[in-house]
């Protein structure tokens, strides 16, 4: 049977994010694995903001927007984890999400990701592939594709 000692959990906070936590925590509590929560902060969002602030205010945004990050992850945590005895680790960095993630599945020692089938932008994922796809093809493990129950 696989247990993985560490899984990778990326999260935008959509109804997708709340499911793949659950899921993540159901295979970590039977299988004594640690859970890594990541949010990645579009990095393309950012630079679209470099045209009109000064670079005291980009740092405030940035601050204000980790901190709310931060509040949407324990928020998660409280509604998914209550209860449960799984290491959770929280982590929120600026970046192209995909990335990311991949990046994490090659330079950490990641048994698994946990992934919903779709995130918050349909529109991106129109234009240009989703995130969830390419995590797929690219990841250095498993990956666990999640979708939401209609």
């Amino acid at each position: 049977m696989f247990k993985p000692k560490k899984i990778l959990v990326p999260v935008d906070f959509s109804d997708g994010s709340e499911i793949c936590f659950a899921k993540a925590f159901e295979i970590a509590e039977n299988a004594g694995s640690k859970i890594v929560l990541l949010h990645v902060i579009e990095k393309k969002d950012n630079e679209l903001i470099q045209m009109y602030l000064t670079k005291e205010q980009i740092e405030k945004v940035n601050k204000d927007i980790k901190e709310y990050a931060e509040k949407k992850m324990d928020s998660l945590l409280e509604q998914v984890g209550t209860g449960k005895t799984v290491d959770v680790e929280k982590r929120i960095i600026f970046g192209i999400s995909y990335n990311e993630i991949v990046a994490a599945t090659e330079n950490e020692d990641f048994d698994l990701v946990i992934i919903a089938s779709h995130g918050k932008s349909s529109m991106e994922k129109f234009f240009c592939g989703s995130t969830t796809e390419k995590v797929v093809r690219r990841a250095a493990c498993s990956v666990l594709v999640v979708k939401e129950k209609k």
